[in-house]
């Protein structure tokens, strides 16, 4: 049976690990799932910023860009060790955080099929597409690291953000006219919706890991969430070994 917690807020993340740890699991076999991405200074014309999920790993990862230890346009993911005084609102020591750079859409100058995690996007047309293509891609990685329980933050405004940056660019670079127009027709809500669910369906229909909890950055992704979990419910023959938990 596999469990999937949908976490509304830090104090349902903090019971969610305390639990875990009262069935005999220790905080080491936690595993923190992120996010973070360089994007362009608005202000200047030249420069970047790191915007980290969570928030306090930024001070890190800048200094860790700046000293040379990984690329600003970093298309690995990086697996952090955090100390205690660093994690105190979240728990969790060992993080798994997974680069989507808008800076690579910025400047005509980047090689951005360089930096692309898999060269498999180029051929998606839809953001369920991408989606499917992107976790595919993304969860064996996360299984190597061989967590006993996993707490992802889903940052659906930075993900939304890059899944729509990178179609502009895809479309701009080979001129793909028809799909401009199916991509400029998605609201930010609307395109955060079908992401949201796309992400959900995925948890539940593969057999990725038996305990996975669902922390999402806004409350309106939080009812994306719930909303898509009854439906997946209804559906029953999809998700006869998953459980999820509210």
């Amino acid at each position: 049976m596999r469990e999937i917690y949908l976490l509304e807020n830090i104090e349902a993340c903090a019971r969610f690990v305390t639990e875990r740890v009262a069935q005999g699991y220790s905080l080491e076999t936690f595993l923190g799932i992120g996010t973070f991405s360089s994007q362009v200074l608005k202000d200047q014309s030249k420069g970047v910023f790191i915007q980290a999920s969570p928030a306090f790993l930024e001070k890190e990862l800048s200094e860790s860009v700046i000293l040379g230890h990984f690329s600003v346009f970093e298309q690995e993911s990086l697996l952090l060790q955090v100390n205690e005084e660093g994690h105190k609102s979240l728990p969790i020591s060992r993080w798994f955080l997974v680069g989507q750079h808008l800076s690579l859409f910025s400047s005509p100058r980047i090689d951005v099929l360089r930096y692309l995690p898999l060269k498999e996007l180029m051929g998606v047309r839809t953001p369920e597409e991408f989606m499917q293509v992107y976790l595919s891609y993304l969860f064996p990685n996360i299984q190597e690291v061989r967590a006993q329980s996993i707490l992802f933050l889903f940052d659906i405004k930075m993900l939304c953000d890059y899944i729509r940056s990178f179609f502009m660019w895809l479309i701009d670079k080979y001129e793909l006219v028809g799909l401009k127009e199916s991509i400029l027709n998605y609201s930010e809500m609307d395109l955060q919706k079908k992401v949201t669910e796309e992400f959900l369906w995925f948890l539940a229909d593969s057999a990725l890991h038996p305990c996975i909890g669902v922390f999402p950055s806004t409350q309106k992704c939080f009812d994306f969430l719930i909303h898509s979990a009854r439906i997946l419910r209804k559906q029953g023959n999809l998700t006869d070994e998953t459980l999820f938990k509210f």
